[in-house]
């Protein structure tokens, strides 16, 4: 269930950018979403007791017309030369994803530090790596007695963990690309805390099912959490009318083709490595699952 609330309506040519920033500032976490069909962009807020607050902070704003511009200003005002000026735009703008979806954007990192961890081995980033793997595997083979026995040792981590492993910037920059295209999406809509049930189940079952697949091996990476997202999609647009969680069907038919071409050669030939097809397949099974659980539970709460 989402725990955000709606605090205001703005028209679609209010230029928000001096309530964002405040709203930043001042340590609310909230989100605009565009409601296309009502010509209108909703505040909308995290925690329900701070909308008198914000409430008051936009008073405050409309009271003063000279620091609230009522249009969006045009691609020409918005340049600046300054490199000051513009190092503050990528700030807010930084601040401003993580604001809209801090869970996504943390896995965006974290995957991006352990494709590093790999294109730059070490003494300490093998020591990481074994950590983090579904199962050690920088020992001999001989001394592994089964895919699982770091995991029955309480290492109860490695089941998710893996999915912060990439092997290139190639591997990297096509999960990171797909999953905040998604996740963000998904994330402003049903919240944070259910987004990140979402997102460790399917990651848990996307890694169990591969390391199924292909028993003890070294695997890693967030697409079998991107294939759970596009199922998750494929279920929740299905007869929905929830407009913030959509995304283009032919962007879902591409996900669901390049998921069955996986089971032929031709990726393992451009991609010049195995294709984790346990994990992409368990991912998809396992956010289709959750999005029937999930719209199940909001039926009933009704």
């Amino acid at each position: 269930m989402s725990a955000w609330f709606p605090a205001a309506g703005f028209p679609l040519s209010k230029n928000l950018s001096h309530l964002d920033r405040h709203l930043t500032q001042v340590g609310i976490t909230h989100r605009f979403i565009e409601e296309q069909s009502q010509n209108l962009q909703v505040l909308w807020l995290f925690n329900e007791g701070d909308v008198p607050k914000v409430k008051t902070i936009i008073d405050e704003l409309v009271s003063g017309a000279a620091s609230w511009p009522n249009t969006v200003p045009s691609a020409k005002s918005t340049t600046t030369s300054s490199g000051v000026q513009q190092l503050s735009r990528i700030e807010h703008s930084i601040a401003k994803a993580f604001t809209a979806a801090p869970l996504t954007l943390s896995l965006v990192v974290l995957g991006i530090l352990g494709c590093l961890l790999v294109l730059f081995p070490s003494h300490f980033s093998v020591r990481i790596l074994n950590t983090i793997s579904f199962h050690q595997v920088f020992i001999p083979e001989s001394q592994i007695a089964s895919v699982y026995q770091d995991i029955a040792a309480g290492q109860f981590w490695r089941l998710f963990t893996p999915v912060f492993i990439h092997f290139s910037g190639l591997h990297i920059a096509l999960n990171a690309t797909m999953l905040w295209f998604l996740g963000s999406r998904i994330e402003r809509a049903i919240g944070l805390r259910s987004y990140l049930i979402l997102v460790v189940f399917t990651g848990i079952i996307s890694n169990i099912v591969q390391a199924q697949w292909d028993g003890i091996a070294f695997f890693g990476g967030l697409s079998g959490v991107v294939f759970a997202l596009v199922g998750y999609v494929l279920v929740w647009q299905y007869r929905s009318s929830q407009t913030a969680i959509a995304i283009p069907k032919p962007l879902i038919g591409m996900m669901i083709f390049s998921l069955i071409l996986g089971f032929t050669p031709v990726l393992n030939i451009i991609s010049g490595s195995n294709i984790a097809n346990g994990a992409h397949l368990g991912g998809f099974i396992a956010g289709v699952i959750a999005a029937g659980i999930h719209r199940g539970i909001r039926y009933y709460l009704k």
